[in-house]
């Protein structure tokens, strides 16, 4: 497959560029900084751009791409807490319209994107407590708010794109588990591990391209125990 991949410099984004490449697809990779992608490959192209940037031919990148995969966002790695705490944060909203834009100019149909587990409050399905008590009112509450609206974006205004949310936990730089993962269209993953490699979300980000079973989905994901 001919697949486009936004946010390929983060963790993982990386990743997701090297098991794509293992498996034989082309990648095209979009980045603002093209040194920090240091994987080469015949079947790797890079191209320096930035998605918020009107210089940015974000449509030229779709064309003739069978799908487009975003990591974008915000990285709890490189970013400090009280931007995390104070910040507005717009940047999953504001990326997804203009992807969403390029893609229907560039007639590509496919999406699968990430998130995060809890992104919305569901007082009849609470998630966990470290994450609904600690960290979502205090660090990430922000940042999951707007992956919340970014997701209600895709479902109540992209009917005509077949995209894939996918939401992990807490994300490690951890060897693959090795293990099946646990999949449930809800905020979360019940009784699993709070956290998950990069390797497990990547691969399963990949899989997702080869089924329609995840088309049109919001699903959390998470490390069988």
């Amino acid at each position: 497959m001919k697949l486009t991949v936004l946010g390929a410099t983060g963790g993982t984004g990386r990743e997701l560029v090297r098991q794509a490449l293992e498996r034989g697809h082309h990648v095209l990779a979009v980045v603002r900084t093209p040194s920090k992608l240091t994987i080469e490959h015949e079947n790797l192209k890079v191209v320096q751009g930035d998605v918020l940037s009107p210089n940015t031919d974000l449509k030229g990148s779709f064309e003739g791409q069978d799908a487009v995969l975003s990591c974008l966002g915000n990285s709890p790695d490189s970013t400090p807490v009280t931007k995390l705490i104070f910040s507005r944060t717009t940047i999953y909203t504001d990326t997804m319209e203009i992807i969403v834009k390029a893609m229907r100019e560039a007639n590509v149909k496919r999406l699968v994107c990430m998130t995060s587990w809890c992104t919305k409050n569901n007082p009849k399905d609470p998630g966990p407590r470290i994450i609904e008590w600690i960290l979502k009112p205090l660090v990430y509450g922000r940042v999951l708010r707007n992956m919340g609206i970014m997701e209600d974006f895709l479902i109540e205004k992209c009917s005509d794109i077949d995209y894939t949310v996918v939401r992990p936990p807490g994300l490690t730089d951890k060897p693959a588990s090795g293990k099946d993962l646990a999949i449930e269209e809800r905020m979360f993953v019940g009784g699993a591990p709070q956290s998950i490699p990069r390797t497990d979300v990547a691969k399963f980000m990949l899989d997702t391209l080869s089924t329609d079973e995840y088309n049109k989905k919001a699903v959390a994901i998470a490390v069988s125990k």
